[in-house]
C-alpha cells in the first residue's frame, strides 16, 4: 500500500537525520516503526495461513552456517566479517524460531493441541522448532 503523509519540516528532518544514522531510506524507517507499533497480529490469520507459514520456515541453512563457524572458530581465530556473520546468523535464527514458536502457538491453542503434540503432527522436530 502507498501512503503519502504530510509531514511538518522539522519531523521530516529528523526522520532524514535518523534515516542516515541508520543507514537506510526514510521509508525502511517509517516502515520499521510502523511494524513496531503495529506487530503481527496471528489471531487474524487463517489456520491454513498459520500452517503455510509455519511450514515454510527452513532452519537448516541457518544452523548449517553455524555449525560451519563454531567449527571454524574452534580451530582457529573467526575474522571480525566471520564474528559478524555469526551474529548477523544467530540473531536471524532466533527470529526465525520466535515467530515459528509464535504462529505454532496460535494454532495449538485454536486446536486445543499442546505445542510439542502439534509441532510432533505437524512431523516438525524439536531441532527445527528450537
Amino acid at each position: 500500500m502507498t501512503l503519502s503523509v504530510e509531514v511538518e519540516p522539522a519531523i521530516e528532518d529528523s526522520l532524514r537525520r535518523t534515516a542516515l544514522q541508520e543507514g537506510i531510506s526514510v521509508e525502511e524507517l517509517i516502515q520499521r516503526f510502523l511494524k513496531q507499533q503495529f506487530p503481527k497480529d496471528r489471531t487474524l490469520l487463517s489456520e491454513t495461513k498459520l500452517l503455510e507459514r509455519i511450514n515454510q520456515i527452513e532452519t537448516w541453512s541457518l544452523h548449517s552456517q553455524i555449525k560451519a563457524l563454531w567449527a571454524k572458530r574452534e580451530l582457529t581465530k573467526l575474522t571480525e566479517t566471520e564474528e559478524a556473520r555469526l551474529s548477523e546468523l544467530q540473531e536471524a535464527l532466533n527470529t526465525t524460531n520466535t515467530d515459528r514458536w509464535a504462529d505454532l502457538a496460535e494454532l495449538a491453542l485454536r486446536q486445543g493441541k499442546s505445542l510439542l503434540d502439534l509441532a510432533q503432527e505437524l512431523g516438525l522436530s524439536r531441532a527445527e522448532v528450537h
